[in-house]
């Protein structure tokens, strides 16, 4: 009975895997067609995401952080896209050079995965400094914020006149002393 339950687990795991081998071997057919597929959506996120850009304009209101951060999010997974594609398309090339032959399955599968490993943080550290940089820019352009630049500015304006106001009055009383002095003293006379 035992020996039963073994050869049918065998036969079912050999089963999945024949199922797996022959999902690989369709999806190979659509990879080329993907990375076109990758490259046409790059190509048109990237126009859209200019042509949104420009007709915002200079004189218009900010994009809101959440629009900006779907905009980076949109034109980055593509872009990711396209880079492992690219890896992988390497490790095939690569493997077959190898001195062992073959397709280097393991090789390509590792190249796909250490790939993916390293891109999905480095999305998610390009979206939160995104999101952080938006919001810290955002504080900067508050009314709160703006009455704060106003009043130093104003501060800084009667500081300045103050300032303009005594040097004004020194420089006055100097010269009423040098033309006192003037006055008892001949300029030709020697101290």
């Amino acid at each position: 009975m035992n020996a039963t339950m073994q050869s049918g687990s065998a036969r079912s795991k050999l089963s999945l895997q024949r199922k797996f081998a022959l999902l690989l071997h369709r999806a190979r057919r659509f990879v080329p067609a993907f990375e076109a597929l990758m490259l046409l959506l790059a190509i048109v996120i990237g126009v859209a995401t200019y042509a949104t850009l420009a007709r915002k304009g200079v004189a218009a209101e900010p994009i809101s952080p959440g629009a900006m951060a779907l905009i980076l999010i949109a034109n980055l997974i593509p872009a990711l896209s396209l880079l492992m594609l690219l890896g992988r398309r390497m490790a095939q090339s690569r493997a077959a050079k190898s001195p062992v032959g073959g397709r280097g399955r393991l090789h390509v599968r590792l190249a796909a995965l250490f790939s993916l490993i390293a891109a999905v943080p480095m999305l998610l550290m390009v979206i939160f400094a995104s999101l952080l940089f938006q919001y810290g820019v955002e504080v900067w352009y508050t009314d709160r914020a703006r009455s704060m630049f106003q009043n130093t500015v104003t501060l800084a304006q009667q500081l300045y006149a103050e300032r303009q106001q005594r040097i004004v009055a020194e420089t006055e009383a100097m010269a009423q002393d040098i033309s006192g002095i003037l006055a008892e003293t001949p300029i030709d006379s020697r101290p």
